[in-house]
């Protein structure tokens, strides 16, 4: 969560899913929305899992584990979510490339504001708890592993190169909110 690489993956996926939905639904909060069913759901799977004993069946065993390994903790979507939902009606009349520029800076913006911090959190022994599960291990993780040893590992070598990165971030968060603009508009107007 500290490397662009990170941070140019979510702004592919997550803006296009949000922004589509915002504008095909053309409710004040639906990108909200759509962020806190995500959020809820996964939460309930990585809880509920952990719920239920298991063991390892297959080699190699690097650590002993007695129940089910959940997911990782949900990313904090909804924050950003809340932004756009926040921007969007200021930016509803304005050209579609003007907002999806708009709507991708505004989500890049929080999720580094909010996914950064979080991510210096998850490194300390404070998550590893029940609910963040940051302690929680699958059998086949190696103890030399990074994620083992909770070692933060920097993807882009250089700031020059972290800096490139985090302008390409910007670059997909932008065209991916451009295509949650037109397939919302496309699911709006789907007559049946």
């Amino acid at each position: 969560m500290h490397s662009a690489i990170f941070y140019r993956t979510v702004s592919i996926g997550v803006p296009i899913v949000l922004i589509a939905a915002a504008q095909a639904s053309e409710k004040r909060w639906a990108a909200t929305t759509i962020a806190g069913v995500y959020t809820v759901a996964w939460l309930a799977v990585r809880l509920i899992l952990r719920l239920f004993p298991a063991e390892p069946k297959l080699g190699p065993v690097y650590n002993q584990v007695t129940h089910y390994v959940g997911l990782f903790f949900p990313l904090l979507i909804i924050p950003a979510a809340i932004g756009l939902d926040l921007v969007r009606p200021w930016i509803r009349d304005r050209r579609k490339w003007l907002q999806a520029g708009v709507l991708g800076a505004v989500f890049l913006g929080v999720m580094v504001a909010v996914q950064w911090p979080f991510g210096t959190f998850l490194m300390l022994p404070a998550s590893r708890n029940w609910f963040f599960g940051t302690g929680e291990l699958s059998y086949l993780w190696p103890p030399e592993s990074r994620l083992v040893r909770n070692v933060f590992y920097a993807y882009e070598p250089t700031r020059a190169a972290f800096t490139l990165g985090m302008g390409i971030a910007l670059a997909c968060a932008i065209l991916s909110a451009r295509l949650g603009l037109a397939w919302g508009k496309w699911m709006r107007d789907v007559r049946r």
